[in-house]
Order: C-alpha cells, then structure tokens, then sequence
C-alpha cells in the first residue's frame, strides 16, 4: 500500500529542492494536491497591479478623507436626549409605597415597634461569633455541653 505524500515533500519538489516522486505519477489524491501548490505558488508570484491602480486608490481615500465627517452628528442628539431623559426620572419622585407610608406615620408619631431596643442591643453586644463555640469546644478541659 502505497502512503500519500506530505506536504513537505511536495512542496521540495514544487520548488526544487527534490526531484518529483515517482508516487505523482500513480497515484491522483497526491497529483490533484501537488497541482493545487503549484496554482497557489503561481497566484503568490503574479505581479502586482499597475501603478495606476494605487494612483486611483489613493485620490478616492484622499477625497474621502476631505469630506467632513458625520459620525458624531448621529450622536450628539441621541446623547442630548438620554442626558434629559436621566435627569427628569432622577428629579422625579415616586409616591411611597403603602409599607412605606405606614413606617413614616410611625416614625412621625414616635411610636417604636416593641422589642427594637432589646433586638439591638443584644445583637450589638455578641461579641463571639455563633460558629466560634465548637471551636472553642475543642481546646477546653472536659465535656462542654451548651
């Protein structure tokens, strides 16, 4: 059974570098690749276009150069718009909510819901974190049962 030729090897014989196996000859999946370098090869070394061509080129790029751009003219207004569209539902304030509305009569009327003294201060004053007492289980003498 017959290998295929790498890439490598046809590319030595493209360019010179080996003389062509005798495989192109037999074999037409190596032939129909060694013809497809040859035409890329080719298409690389064609020669570039006239200069005329690049003369054309640059004076449309130099026309287009010279006209005034638009870009930000498209975004000056949208901008504009978002900026006022900001400030009026920043500015705007919201009725409250009927929670709300509840909480601030209390507050206006210095009613203060039973137990808030005693929820605060008692959290304030746990100074040893809840998961801190198994640890400390750990180093102490004895059973300690909480």
């Amino acid at each position: 059974m017959n290998q295929h030729l790498s890439d490598g090897q046809l590319l030595d014989s493209i360019y010179g570098i080996a003389e062509p196996d005798t495989h192109l000859d037999s074999c037409s999946h190596c032939q129909a690749r060694w013809e497809l370098m040859q035409t890329r090869r080719e298409q690389t070394l064609s020669p570039l276009p006239n200069a005329g061509y690049f003369h054309r080129q640059r004076r449309e790029m130099q026309i287009r150069m010279s006209e005034p751009s638009r870009g930000h003219a498209v975004w000056v207004p949208a901008t504009v718009a978002l900026a006022l569209m900001a400030g009026v539902l920043m500015t705007r304030t919201s009725p409250p909510v009927p929670m709300q509305r509840a909480k601030m009569e209390r507050a206006e009327t210095g009613i203060i819901e039973a137990g808030w003294f005693e929820d605060t201060y008692s959290a304030t004053q746990q100074i040893e974190p809840l998961a801190a007492s198994p640890v400390r289980g750990l180093f102490l003498e004895g059973p300690v049962l909480e």
